[in-house]
């Protein structure tokens, strides 16, 4: 069968409640149409939550280790990536909020499909929903979604600035000596991206396991 590029093997369907506590909860950040810049991961099980830069320009900011989780640079972002999918499995998925990342880690890692180890949870959500409200438009983002089932959503910030935030904080990553001289307000800019990626990622599992519980 050709591949279509878009995840159908029961990426739409809820899987078990082990599966929602061991799976991975992933995020990418990157400007369209290009290579992620970093990567949000977030495992419930052992409530560990890290993230992964791998554009060379925001090795500093990277470095920078403000945050209370573990935030590192890996240049090899291919490898990374392949070793994350081998860790996956049919009863531990990779969650991710729509088909995006699962055409990004595909087209990375070449032939090596993840279709039948990732899972939508836009798909799995709508599904719900649509049961519970047919009548009520579905939400689209994450955001939505996530006021749509009470979920918290306080400080969080939109994703349509997230690429403009980007953007600025790379004229001050690129070296050492220039994010050291970095105004404030381009490090908190780098600090809501992060909040951003950690907030999504956590997010996802928080609405499977509503939905798995109701």
């Amino acid at each position: 069968m050709a591949d279509t590029g878009e995840p159908t093997y029961k990426s739409k369907t809820l899987p078990g409640k082990r599966a929602i506590e061991q799976g991975f909860y992933i995020d990418f950040e990157c400007f369209k149409g290009k290579k992620p810049v970093l990567i949000g991961i977030y495992t419930p099980m052992d409530k560990h939550f890290r993230q992964v830069v791998f554009t060379k320009a925001y090795r500093f900011a990277a470095e920078d280790m403000s945050t209370k989780y573990p935030v590192t640079y890996e240049k090899d972002r291919t490898g990374f990536l392949k070793h994350l999918v081998s860790e996956s499995r049919r009863n531990r998925p990779l969650f991710a909020f729509t088909k995006h990342e699962y055409k990004i880690i595909n087209k990375l890692l070449g032939t090596k499909s993840i279709e039948k180890r990732y899972r939508d949870v836009h798909k799995i959500t709508k599904q719900y929903l649509k049961k519970q409200h047919a009548d009520v438009k579905r939400p689209f983002t994450l955001l939505k979604m996530a006021r749509r089932l009470g979920l918290g959503t306080t400080n969080k910030v939109e994703d349509h600035s997230i690429t403009k935030r980007l953007g600025k904080v790379s004229e001050y990553s690129c070296s050492r000596q220039k994010w050291n001289t970095a105004p404030k307000e381009i490090k908190a800019m780098w600090s809501e991206v992060l909040s951003h990626n950690k907030w999504d990622c956590e997010v996802m599992y928080k609405a499977l396991l509503k939905i798995a519980k109701s």
